[in-house]
């Protein structure tokens, strides 16, 4: 037991070493070490991140990443998408519009391509290139016609037609979002307003091919009722009665069938003309009656010689007073056209009547025919006509004359401070400077005064302070024979540096004038006038003045035309007065009317104002007159002068035979009737 032991022992060192060794030698080794790569994170999920956190050039750049290590997969596709956002929130389209594309062509089975074109287009409309932007909603339209975005396509249709200013068609994509059952009710409003807002701006040409694309909608109604009324404006009645008759038969709805009815009944009144009738709008009583008086003379003249002209019949003439009021002017104009049914209206005289008919013959359609000077009048409306001599008629002939034929051309002018004064010395020095003329002195008078010295004297360099210009002119006309004079110095003499003067005024100013530019020595000038000289009392009271003097004439009675001395002897017969100017243009109005009036097819007020800018020329006893599409009556005064005890056609002033036989014609107020 003892040695067991004692071997035992002996044998534990030895037992000991073995199990080390086993025990290094013989464990599980440890797994050599590795190199581990780090997990990357997603560029999409970041570029996502970045987006949602604002970071824009950040996720730009992480999507730009993404596509160049994922070029092919359905995300790359996404990833455009997502990068043509972010391009337009950058401010940069045409990048965005460059990815879109890009979609389009690497991905044609992208699931959301509709989507992607749609974007695409509204790019472009977005940009202002709208024939881009239709060409690509058309394409889409072809492609996906029952697509949920439909209904945006056709408004974007619509927005890029309207910007292109193709109106129908805006109309016609429109009218197809309108009806998309799947349009939101606040936009659908907003496309209701948008397709009023078309019919309300659009003219007749457009209306007419709008309606087709109206039918059966609820936009037929206010667009027939738009085209009816600017058809009532431009006078075509046929087709206003044609478009408000179509709108009853587009609705049942009570309000737009009273509006239709309303219409069809201006309509009615308007067509319901009586033929050959015309209203005459004069002042028969109050301060302009002696004016009414002399037109309604030569008014009533003109009708009995329309009757007893073969093959002519008389026209009914209804008369109105105006009493010279532009509020009874307006109210007796509304009954010549709604109860007497007149075709067209003559007059009235005065400036205040004659604006006041203009304007209420212009809102009711009726041809106005005005004796009036009033400036403008024609151009209040395409409605309003002017049968009268003006002034710039009467300017332009005198200077043809005294210029043109007679060599005078320097003047001075002597005006007076009023109205028409001021408006006929402007129209001569403009009319003259244009001619090549010169003018060497201006003056203006008081219209109440009677002693006309001072202006006189300050048109001759008579006043008492002579500038240095005038006195340096005064000496160099110095010759030896006035030395006596210098030691015996008489009174100042005038400078007389024109050839004629122009006095724009009355015959009863002209005769106080005329003799005291005599007493100034203002000598050898020819006095050259306007119409208002014409009255015998010019000779009575200035005569010996007045000699050679020149003005322009509406109407001669005295003519050499033997028919014009043939009206004159039977209007003094007639109403024992003398004929004037005013009688003799109210004679040729209606005498131009009934040839209007006689030709075929005038069944309208608007055929009447057709006729008459038609017509071409009329020669009547005022000479030969044609009206311009401005509504204006063209024609060329006669030349008057004094000689004698009379007045007497201007022999150095008559146009030359064969020269110009239409003007010859217009000057000798002759009549070919």
């Amino acid at each position: 037991m003892n040695l067991k032991l004692l071997g035992s022992n002996k044998a534990i060192p030895v037992l000991m070493a073995g199990l080390a060794f086993f025990l290094a030698h013989c464990q599980p080794k440890a797994p050599p070490e590795v190199g581990m790569k780090p997990v990357q994170a997603d560029p999409f999920a970041a570029a996502e991140a970045f987006d949602k956190q604002g970071e824009l050039d950040k996720a730009l750049g992480a999507y730009q990443a993404f596509l160049r290590d994922h070029p092919r997969t359905e995300r790359s596709a996404l990833a455009l998408e997502r990068m043509a956002e972010l391009y337009v929130k950058l401010g940069d389209p045409q990048k965005a519009i460059t990815a879109l594309k890009r979609i389009e062509t690497s991905y044609p089975h992208y699931g959301d391509l509709p989507r992607v074109r749609y974007r695409l287009a509204g790019l472009y409309c977005d940009r202002g290139q709208y024939r881009e932007a239709m060409d690509a909603a058309l394409k889409w339209l072809e492609k996906y016609p029952s697509h949920p975005l439909t209904s945006e396509i056709y408004l974007l249709l619509g927005e890029s037609a309207v910007a292109l200013n193709h109106r129908v068609q805006a109309f016609r994509w429109w009218r197809k979002a309108a009806e998309m059952p799947s349009i939101p009710p606040e936009k659908a409003a907003q496309l209701s307003e948008r397709l009023h807002a078309l019919i309300d701006d659009s003219g007749i040409d457009t209306l007419e091919r709008m309606a087709p694309i109206a039918a059966g909608s609820l936009y037929a109604p206010p667009l027939y009722h738009r085209l009816s009324a600017l058809y009532l404006m431009g006078d075509d009645l046929p087709s206003a009665r044609k478009a408000a008759t179509a709108l009853l038969q587009a609705t049942d709805d009570p309000k737009w069938i009273s509006t239709g009815n309303d219409l069809m009944a201006r309509i009615r009144e308007r067509l319901a003309v009586r033929e050959g009738v015309v209203g005459c709008l004069l002042p028969l009583t109050g301060p302009f009656a002696i004016y009414g008086e002399a037109a309604l003379n030569g008014i009533a003249l003109a009708n009995e010689t329309l009757s007893a002209t073969h093959g002519v019949s008389g026209l009914e003439i209804v008369i109105r007073d105006t009493q010279g009021s532009p509020q009874k002017t307006q109210r007796a104009l509304e009954e010549l056209v709604r109860r007497e049914k007149v075709m067209a209206v003559v007059g009235p005289l005065s400036s205040k009547t004659a604006t006041a008919a203009a304007q209420k013959a212009q809102e009711l359609r009726v041809p106005l025919i005005t004796l009036t000077h009033k400036q403008g009048i024609p151009q209040m409306g395409d409605m309003v006509f002017r049968h009268l001599l003006t002034p710039p008629q009467e300017i332009d002939g005198l200077l043809e004359g005294v210029m043109g034929k007679m060599g005078l051309d320097r003047y001075a002018i002597l005006y007076p401070d009023n109205p028409y004064g001021r408006f006929c010395m402007h129209l001569f020095q403009d009319k003259l400077k244009a001619r090549g003329g010169t003018l060497t002195a201006v003056e203006s008078y008081d219209p109440d005064q009677t002693d006309f010295a001072g202006p006189i004297q300050r048109l001759v360099h008579l006043s008492p302070s002579q500038p240095p210009s005038v006195q340096e002119k005064l000496a160099r006309m110095w010759i030896p024979e006035k030395e006596e004079e210098a030691l015996y110095p008489e009174a100042p003499q005038p400078l007389i540096e024109f050839d004629a003067v122009f006095i724009p005024d009355a015959f009863q100013r002209v005769a106080m004038i005329a003799p005291q530019l005599a007493f100034y020595d203002v000598l050898g000038v020819r006095l050259v006038g306007t119409s208002p000289w014409q009255s015998p009392q010019l000779i009575q009271l200035a005569g010996k003045h007045v000699q050679e003097a020149i003005f322009t004439s509406g109407f001669f009675e005295d003519s050499e035309n033997e028919e014009v001395r043939d009206f004159s002897s039977q209007y003094r017969d007639s109403v024992d007065a003398e004929p004037n100017t005013l009688a003799a243009t109210a004679y040729d109005t209606i005498r131009f009317l009934g040839e209007v009036l006689k030709e075929g097819n005038i069944r309208t007020r608007k055929d009447v104002k057709a006729a008459l800018l038609a017509h071409g020329h009329f020669q009547g006893f005022t000479g030969r007159v044609y009206f311009g599409p401005e509504g204006e009556a063209h024609q060329t005064p006669l030349l008057l002068t004094v000689s004698g005890k009379a007045f007497v056609r201007d022999p150095a002033c008559m146009p030359t035979p064969g020269k110009n036989a239409q003007q010859a014609d217009s000057l000798q107020g002759s009549s070919t009737h």
